[in-house]
């Protein structure tokens, strides 16, 4: 097993429709990747957490932005196909308004040299207040 964690730093702004702005973010992402393999298979798993800090840029009301995703990937060696499992949480929210919008995405991508990428989901919720 090789082990790595990062602190990551980000900045980014994020608009969407279910933001009444657009949200300057900033902060660092915690980072953990293990890697393993054998003579056939690469295993990866990553688990990514941030607890960031946001600022509307119109408002200048207050956010935060959490994100929780764990990810399991296999590639084959021999074939090049690979198969990753998925999980990803995702949320904003304001001290300071009703703002609470929520993202659940859980699934399984493929891909494969011949056929092409397929992502088929398991579950997948996304919540506006």
């Amino acid at each position: 097993f090789d082990k790595q964690v990062q602190r990551v730093p980000v900045a980014f702004q994020l608009s969407g429709p279910c933001t009444p702005e657009t949200i300057d973010v900033r902060g660092s992402l915690l980072v953990t990747t293990t890697l393993w393999g054998d003579a056939d298979a690469l295993r990866i798993r990553t688990h990514l957490s941030g607890n960031l800090a946001g600022r509307g840029l119109s408002s200048g009301l207050a956010y935060r932005y959490q994100q929780v995703t764990n990810t399991d990937l296999e590639l084959d060696l021999g074939t090049g196909a690979s198969q990753s499992d998925q999980v990803f949480h995702f949320r904003i929210i304001s001290a300071t308004t009703e703002l609470d919008y929520h993202m659940e995405m859980n699934g399984t991508f493929t891909f494969d040299p011949v056929l092409g990428s397929q992502f088929v989901p398991k579950r997948w919720t996304a919540v506006c207040r």
